[in-house]
């Protein structure tokens, strides 16, 4: 079959290419890049966009690029100046490079061969750019693998190296790619540098190759097992109660991920997953919900959870003291991670504060909107069979419990209310309708909370399917707009967020891409010129 190549197109000398792949994430999730001579390289999931974690590359940070010609597709690999944000893009057209170094002319760029022998034999090199590149020689690579995912690297034999890398609960995929081993003959040339100074097994070339890996990779800032110290937690949660996936579990925070431990099981998260954290604050309920979003989920059995939901009481108070050296500390603070030694609250504000300054996961906290009823920042309803929580937030819905559902207002085409002039009835229903025609209907919202949502649901500019009914229900109030697709521009959206200096915090995170919008906005407009010039021909 012959497979089917992105289309490329330029917005304002930007280059846009769809579907792509990202190498090392779920290889079943096609997404967008974005080339953009002043942003660099942003990477998005085609599904679940608005909640998905983008992959950003900015010009400043991109030191070389390389070319691979591959049956399916190039692949073009980004080097970074720090060799941490790595990336490769899979499955782009032949003629990306010369595109590409119009775009961004000032980063070297280089085409490299890819063998195709099959053979299982050849060399393995530690390259500088933090990579295990396997192949016939450094010209000509069969596979590489970064060594930002490496787990343990130890001697399987006194010839033989073990790469394990680490099992990620996100990943949806079937196979994950788990261990390598290699043979490496005492005779080798390669690796007997610096043999005359070692002892023992170091002494060989495979000790030689199993002391690069490991450098390297503890360079590269992977969480490596044993004697390392990412095998040592920088802060752990006893006895926290889960709602997603249910349980008790203890919470371990590590330098590059966390576990949920608990007597069933655990789950491992690398922070590269971490969305963004929200704080849901329950109405008269002594807990407090914290949502972990994830960009891919967690999977138990043939279940998956998007999102990990953890509980916790209002009235407990902690001291937590992080377990890292000054060092570590410093260079978390550098990156600006919101970083503390110590800390001491309430057990929900100590995690939350824990787990941000470790990952440099953003947090959420409610915002405008208040209930009418108890002035909590949610309402109750009901979602198919199960009783929940809404909380309209700032550029979301976020309903809890089950299933845990987040619904970016970029994602929403329209909101219908139901029911709404019923006569006796004491409660409404609230459907949103996505832009890929799917649709949630929350049941049974309290009568007093009509008027608050629609003032609420105006001012953030969704278009209300049956405005005329609503209103004349609201008694005429609001400031609904009336023209159906119409968005606003990502900067009409600022960060109303309250957790002291977050506010200032930038929401890239839910940013589609103005100029994608903006394109698709014009689109939308001259469709509709042009249905209205065909009824007036036929007036």
């Amino acid at each position: 079959s012959i497979p089917i190549l992105p289309l490329a197109f330029l917005i304002m000398s930007a280059l846009t290419y769809s579907p792509v792949f990202l190498a090392g994430s779920n290889a079943k999730a096609a997404g967008e890049l974005l080339i953009d001579p002043s942003r660099g390289f942003v990477f998005r999931r085609t599904t679940d966009a608005s909640t998905s974690k983008p992959v950003e590359i900015p010009v400043s940070d991109v030191l070389a690029m390389t070319w691979r010609a591959t049956p399916r597709g190039g692949q073009l690999s980004v080097q970074t100046k720090d060799n941490v944000a790595n990336a490769s893009f899979l499955a782009l057209p032949a003629e990306t490079p010369e595109l590409v170094k119009k775009i961004l002319p000032t980063a070297a760029f280089e085409n490299q061969a890819v063998s195709l022998q099959g053979r299982n034999w050849g060399e393995a090199r530690v390259t500088d750019e933090g990579t295990l590149t396997f192949g016939v020689d450094a010209k000509a690579p069969i596979f590489e693998v970064p060594l930002s995912n490496l787990a343990l690297a130890k001697q399987g034999g006194k010839h033989d190296v073990v790469a394990e890398f680490a099992v990620d609960d996100t990943n949806t995929d079937k196979d994950q790619l788990v261990e390598i081993s290699f043979y490496v003959p005492p005779t080798s040339t390669m690796w007997d540098a610096g043999a005359a100074d070692a002892e023992g097994d170091e002494a060989l070339p495979s000790g030689q190759l199993l002391s690069s890996l490991n450098e390297t990779a503890k360079a590269m800032g992977a969480g490596l097992s044993g004697a390392n110290d990412g095998d040592v937690p920088v802060a752990s949660f006893e006895d926290v109660n889960v709602l997603s996936p249910r349980g008790r579990f203890r919470i371990d925070l590590y330098m590059n991920h966390l576990k949920l431990i608990s007597a069933s099981g655990e789950f491992k998260v690398q922070y590269k997953h971490l969305v963004r954290m929200f704080v849901l604050p329950k109405s008269n309920a002594p807990q407090t919900l914290v949502a972990i979003s994830l960009d891919s989920p967690i999977r138990k059995g043939q279940t998956f959870y998007q999102h990990v939901l953890v509980n916790f009481p209002n009235d407990e108070q902690v001291d937590l003291e992080m377990a890292m050296a000054d060092d570590v500390l410093q260079g978390l603070a550098a990156k600006g991670n919101k970083i503390e030694r110590s800390l001491s609250g309430d057990i929900m504000e100590v995690f939350c504060k824990a787990l941000r300054g470790v990952s440099g996961c953003k947090l959420t906290r409610p915002g405008s909107f208040k209930s009418a009823r108890d002035q909590g920042s949610c309402v109750r309803c009901s979602y198919r069979a199960d009783e929940g929580y809404l909380f309209p937030l700032e550029r979301a819905f976020f309903y809890v419990q089950k299933p845990p559902i987040l619904i970016s207002f970029d994602d929403v085409a329209g909101v219908e209310f139901k029911r709404s002039d019923a006569v006796g009835s004491g409660t409404f229903d609230l459907e949103v309708r996505l832009t890929n025609d799917t649709s949630f209907q929350f049941r049974s919202i309290a009568r007093a909370e009509y008027n608050n949502f629609f003032e609420f649901v105006s001012a953030k500019d969704i278009t209300i399917d049956n405005l005329a009914e609503v209103k004349a229900t609201a008694g005429g109030g609001g400031r609904a707009r009336t023209t159906k697709g119409v968005a606003l521009d990502e900067e009409d959206f600022e960060d109303d967020d309250e957790d002291d200096d977050d506010s200032e915090e930038e929401d890239e995170d839910f940013d589609l891409g103005k100029e994608a919008k903006k394109m698709k906005k014009r689109q939308r407009e001259e469709e509709e010129e042009d249905d209205d010039d065909d009824d007036d021909d036929d007036d």
